[in-house]
């Protein structure tokens, strides 16, 4: 019953948004009494920061396994990418994520998500440094480059959200790959 609230509550949000979006509505979603939601949530917080945990750790962990799983920092950079378009519940994540950044949310989201962007922005600087200095690219300051590089991303899954789940998302990670291979070698 937990996941399945947890899945009403995703859908909610992503439909009326954090602000006007209320336990009620996650409920009613979920074909459950309130009273059930409260009994594993507690309140709205609880709610918002464990839907929050829920997408964004296993975001992250494959984009470390994603990172691991090659050698050649190239490759490496390629697989981290695919990770940030893989799929709708990627995507859904991402959703979220503005969400909590763009509308406000509770201390405890707002803080979760600080520390889901400082590891992922870690992982990537990480990724970007190895690769600079096998040179494979030019970019020499990593923290530069990650921010350069979140950006595109974020703003090519941004994308992928205002078109729907049925946009040609291989077309905009193909678009992605280019615009961030192209920053890292001009920078």
């Amino acid at each position: 019953r937990r996941a399945a609230i947890l899945a009403a509550a995703g859908e909610v949000f992503a439909q009326l948004g954090l602000a006007r979006a209320t336990l009620r509505d996650v409920a009613e979603a979920a074909g459950v009494p309130k009273s059930v939601v409260l009994y594993y949530f507690g309140d709205r917080e609880q709610l918002i920061g464990e839907l929050l945990e829920s997408v964004l750790t296993p975001l992250l962990d494959a984009q470390r396994e994603a990172v691991d799983a090659v050698g050649d920092p190239r490759d490496q950079l390629r697989s981290w990418l695919d990770v940030q378009f893989d799929s709708a519940a990627g995507l859904g994540a991402m959703r979220l994520h503005m969400q909590v950044a763009v509308e406000g949310a509770p201390e405890g989201a707002r803080k979760r998500l600080r520390r889901y962007d400082r590891d992922a922005s870690s992982l990537l600087s990480g990724l970007l440094e190895r690769g600079h200095r096998d040179y494979c690219w030019q970019s020499p300051d990593a923290q530069a480059s990650t921010v350069a590089v979140r950006a595109l991303v974020d703003g090519m899954r941004l994308a992928c959200i205002k078109e729907g789940w049925d946009a040609d998302i291989d077309g905009l990670r193909n678009v992605c790959r280019r615009a961030v291979l192209d920053l890292l070698v001009r920078m």
